[in-house]
């Protein structure tokens, strides 16, 4: 098995992809253990082939919209490790749970999500992701059935249909400076100089982010959600998502808002705020 072909090195993602649908046709069949056991072990799985292709150097540019590198490689394993555990803790919700396995299986998705997220530079992709890893959090979110978490699910449904208006107004924004395009690399290889409107995209997308991180001071849907929701959702949505959001937010602040460092403002530029993701990404996004 060669690291160079493609699918190789999405490899993690498409396990944990697999993994979530033979949960979800093991749950069709009332196999909720079954559907766990399937999940934990296609995400740990996934961790190892993330060891592996760290370890192997592999780094390419798929399709001009995921950029994985040794850096992305190393986020996916603390994704889908993080994932393995919070969802193996909630053993006995699942078991006991009439859709445990459904449950387990959002849980594989968030993961998946997540990881793409983390490696999208393409911001139409990012947006979709954005949503599916949405979506799932508020089956999660609901999946007590109770009063309470209905009503937490439906507060983060609303504080996030906000989020993602924030995001695509952002996005029609950086298509216009891009006359069409939704990639980040046209921007990084600067062809996008420094304007208003392309300073007020990155603070559109930032802030929608920003939101899906629960930073503050975006962060009032997090204690209902977290406090209604089972306690291994609760873990899985307390890491997992925010590691792929940071990732995002860290790319989208150093490619988009990277012509500030050209300007006369240099306490402006993304890397005063952001920690600087690998060089790697950088000479990719340039080359």
């Amino acid at each position: 098995m060669t690291p160079d072909a493609w699918w190789v090195q999405i490899s993690p993602l498409l396990v944990g992809l697999a993994a979530g649908i033979g949960a979800l046709l093991a749950d069709a069949w009332s196999r909720r253990v079954a559907a766990l056991a399937l999940v934990v072990a296609g995400l740990l799985v996934s961790t190892g082939l993330c060891v592996y292709l760290h370890l192997t150097g592999a780094s390419s540019l798929l399709a001009g919209v995921l950029l994985v590198d040794r850096g992305v490689y190393g986020v996916w394993a603390a994704v889908f490790t993080l994932s393995a555990f919070a969802l193996a803790g909630g053993f006995d919700f699942v078991r006991r749970h009439p859709s445990g396995g459904g449950v387990a299986a959002l849980g594989a998705f968030i993961a998946a999500g997540s990881a793409v997220l983390a490696a999208s530079i393409d911001l139409l992709l990012t947006l979709l992701v954005l949503e599916t890893i949405a979506v799932a959090g508020y089956g999660l979110v609901a999946s007590v059935r109770t009063p309470a978490s209905r009503e937490a699910a439906l507060k983060y449904i609303i504080q996030g249909a906000v989020a993602t208006g924030l995001f695509v107004l952002g996005l029609a924004i950086a298509v216009g400076l891009l006359a069409g395009s939704t990639g980040l690399a046209p921007i990084g290889s600067g062809a996008v100089a420094l304007t208003l409107p392309a300073t007020a995209a990155a603070i559109l997308l930032v802030t929608a982010l920003a939101f899906k991180l629960g930073a503050f001071p975006l962060h009032s849907w997090v204690p209902d959600s977290y406090e209604c929701a089972p306690p291994m959702a609760s873990a899985l949505l307390a890491a997992v998502p925010k590691l792929g959001a940071l990732s995002a937010i860290f790319l989208v602040a150093e490619v988009m808002m990277r012509q500030l460092a050209g300007s006369s403002a240099p306490a402006m530029q993304p890397t005063m705020v952001f920690a600087l993701r690998s060089e790697e990404h950088t000479s990719e996004l340039q080359s």
